[in-house]
């Protein structure tokens, strides 16, 4: 037992390595993210219809209007340089992910007491759940997705940090979370989802300090983010939603109240414990169950010598709830608009992503809750450091097969994108699409048979938007064979 304890000390630098190490590994291969059929559409629109276009998805398809923004920007700066730029629209938007979980931890480390190991394992840990044991190529490498979703779970992994470091009663903690929620809600409607959830949550729990010192302010803060979730939500309904346009599943669900909620509501239940929201099966279940158990037991433990003040106690209560609302809630609007839960790869990470937020506020909550009570001296080798080390580990060992495979393919899913790319650029109105099997990470392009589309004669929506693209009539896929 000496020896475990031992071993247990002195392991947040270790924490911090690994994740260091997760992170850096995922973040390689981000040159080698891909485009769909909505870059290729989206952008040629918006080199077409300039900013008409981007208003009219504003008002009739995406009411998001800051990831809207970055998207017109992409579209831009990918005709001016005529490069696709995914790894450099990519990179820049993983490393403010990185800092918006950091920051807080870090500029309060010092009044704190805290090592910077030990200031940034948590944050980091949190990251590397987000990448790790679920897929992730949809929000973390495709520019269309991540120019929404990152941003997003950056804003909400700084709302967590803030909850957890920051003085919420300082002068220059509430505009941080305001703008943090104003990013969230205007970047996708799951973000606007959050943050009705959250600022609804927060006023309800911190209701009772209206009129206490900074009490009253508090619902000036929280109104805006409200605002402006609201009108992004009302505007999604009356929009996309309402046009029913969308539909592929069981038409049991589609725009059917109750049995959305029925069907949404089991399968919420199995995500909470699963590393997989989209393939629920037995190992999936036994390598969720173990991670999310060592992450929160890690968090439990590293938190019990955090403030137990009131206002970061609701915090917490606010967060933690908004976090694991949203699980049955996509699933529900998934239900509702697709009829069927599959119905995106960036959906179901996004829940994930969630349940380890909810988590680690929870956990949070319920260690200051008990930290006057005295553990059992058999369990003090069981350090928070040590636990979240194993989520790490367990969370890394599903997904250091496919972390592996697309390491090893990284020149050819690079040189593939490459000569398809300089294949549509070339003159002539014939093109090659050189086929690369997914990465099983970073994904890929959908893939069709090896054949001749055109125009005038074979026909399939993902090659005639790279026809419209690049202004040819006829492309050739390739067999999808690695080189």
């Amino acid at each position: 037992m000496e020896a475990i304890k031992e071993a247990s000390r002195g392991l947040a630098p270790v924490g911090v390595i690994v994740c260091l190490i997760i992170f850096i590994a995922y973040l390689a291969l981000v040159p080698a993210g891909h485009w769909q059929t909505d870059e290729y559409l989206t952008l040629r629109s918006i080199r077409d219809g300039g900013l008409d276009f981007l208003v009219l998805r504003l008002k009739s398809w995406s009411p998001r209007p800051l990831s809207e923004l970055l998207i017109y920007l992409y579209a831009q700066a990918v005709a001016a340089w005529s490069k696709p730029l995914i790894g450099e629209v990519l990179a820049p938007l993983w490393l403010v992910l990185l800092a918006c979980a950091t920051a807080p931890s870090l500029a309060t480390r010092k009044r704190r007491g805290a090592s910077l190991a030990a200031s940034l394992l948590v944050p980091l840990s949190i990251v590397c759940m987000f990448l790790l044991g679920h897929p992730v190529s949809e929000i973390f490498y495709w520019p269309m997705a991540s120019m929404a979703y990152l941003p997003t779970l950056a804003a909400i992994a700084a709302i967590h940090g803030l909850t957890e470091y920051a003085d919420l009663d300082r002068a220059s903690t509430r505009p941080c979370i305001l703008i943090a929620l104003l990013v969230a809600a205007l970047s996708t409607e799951v973000g606007a989802m959050f943050v009705f959830a959250y600022t609804l949550t927060a006023l309800v729990t911190m209701g009772r300090d209206s009129q206490r010192r900074h009490g009253r302010s508090l619902f000036y803060w929280l109104a805006l983010p409200l605002a402006a979730s609201t009108l992004v939500l009302y505007s999604l309904v009356h929009g996309r939603v309402s046009a029913n346009s969308e539909a592929f599943g069981d038409a049991l669900y589609v725009h059917q109240l109750w049995p959305s909620v029925l069907a949404a509501l089991p399968h919420a239940a199995w995500e909470f414990v699963s590393a997989d929201s989209l393939n629920i099966d037995a190992r999936h279940l036994l390598f969720g169950a173990m991670t999310k158990l060592a992450f929160f037991i890690g968090i439990f433990r590293l938190s019990r010598r955090s403030t137990a003040c009131h206002a970061r106690q609701r915090a917490r209560i606010a967060l933690a709830l908004a976090a694991f609302a949203l699980v049955p809630i996509t699933l529900f609007t998934a239900y509702y608009q697709f009829g069927s839960m599959a119905c995106c790869e960036r959906h179901a990470t996004f829940r994930q992503c969630m349940v380890f937020i909810g988590l680690a506020a929870s956990a949070s909550f319920l260690a200051t809750l008990t930290a006057k009570a005295t553990w059992p001296a058999r369990h003090g080798w069981l350090k928070g450091e040590m636990a979240l080390l194993v989520a790490l580990v367990v969370g890394l060992a599903g997904s250091t097969g496919r972390l592996i495979h697309d390491h090893a393919r990284f020149a050819a899913l690079l040189s593939g994108r490459e000569e398809t790319w300089q294949s549509g650029r070339s003159v002539g109105k014939t093109m090659t699409v050189t086929q690369t099997p997914y990465g099983g990470i970073v994904g890929g392009y959908p893939i069709l048979d090896a054949n001749e589309y055109s125009r005038d004669g074979q026909k399939h929506d993902a090659a005639t938007v790279i026809l419209d693209y690049f202004d040819k009539d006829k492309v050739i896929f390739t067999a999808p064979a690695d080189r």
